[in-house]
């Protein structure tokens, strides 16, 4: 497991050392704390209980399960000093194979629609749509162009250029804690279509 988690965490620092990513530079503020839990949460890092690690303003967190051949992923977040923005770089490895990053970008200024479900079938078959503050909705997508963009890259010696994808949704579980995070967001990115 130590094997696997120095290989990860040696991906994501060479991705900081040839400047893939020069948040600090480029965002010099850092996002309060609420901020940056709001988004850990609604991207799901802070699933099954994990917590993050604080370094300045980058919070880091782990998925590392008891099962030697589940993958590992380290994701490391940070928020811009708006607060509506956020940037994620990952590093998912299963074990004996080499590592994959993921630098995501997402902007919550860029949400024009919200629509919510009552079960995750209703929202994979998109019918039974419902508005975002029904009392029975159980998942939210939240819609909007270039919402969160991506791009992969494999350490692998032999793997083709990145890919680099653009989704225009986010898909939300709409637990206790995703919709106290929606709501702050709603109110700091003066996300409309999530306004009662």
């Amino acid at each position: 497991m130590k094997k696997h988690y120095a290989m990860v965490v040696l991906a994501l620092g060479l991705v900081a050392a040839l400047g893939v990513l020069p948040l600090r530079a480029q965002e010099p503020e850092s996002a309060p704390w609420e901020l940056r839990d709001a988004f850990a949460t609604l991207l799901g890092l802070d699933r099954n209980g994990s917590r993050a690690i604080r370094d300045g303003n980058i919070d880091v967190y782990r998925s590392f399960l008891d099962d030697p051949e589940a993958p590992r992923l380290l994701t490391r977040l940070e928020v811009g000093g708006n607060g509506c923005r956020a940037r994620t770089t990952s590093a998912l490895q299963y074990p004996g194979k080499w590592a994959v990053l993921s630098l995501t970008m997402i902007d919550l200024h860029s949400v024009t629609r919200a629509v919510a479900y009552r079960s995750i079938d209703d929202l994979i078959a998109e019918r039974n749509p419902l508005p975002p503050h029904d009392p029975d909705a159980r998942q939210l997508v939240l819609e909007g162009k270039g919402l969160r963009c991506t791009t992969r890259l494999s350490l692998e010696a032999d793997v083709d250029e990145p890919i680099g994808t653009c989704r225009d949704r986010l898909d939300i579980e709409l637990t206790d804690e995703a919709l106290a995070a929606l709501a702050l967001m709603a109110g700091k990115c003066n996300i409309t279509v999530l306004r009662h």
